[in-house]
């Protein structure tokens, strides 16, 4: 992906807002949980054991927890 290319070449962070988890698997290595304007909670893409906490969270988290993690 175009995104990921210029993320690893040019080494630099990138904030990427998405609802996308597809977008997010494929670009990010570690996203923040947000609502209202505010974080939640964060976790590494890298984590296989993540447990969601807040209500957001588990309801984005448990409906694409296998596309998201890649389990």
């Amino acid at each position: 992906m175009f995104l990921k290319k210029i993320n690893q070449e040019l080494n630099i962070t990138m904030v990427i807002v998405t609802h996308e988890m597809d977008v997010v698997r494929k670009i990010c290595n570690k996203v923040a949980v947000m609502e209202k304007g505010s974080i939640l909670e964060e976790f590494s893409l890298s984590d296989n054991q993540y447990n969601p906490k807040s209500d957001i969270a588990k309801l984005i988290f448990n409906k694409d927890k296998r596309m998201i993690l890649n389990v």
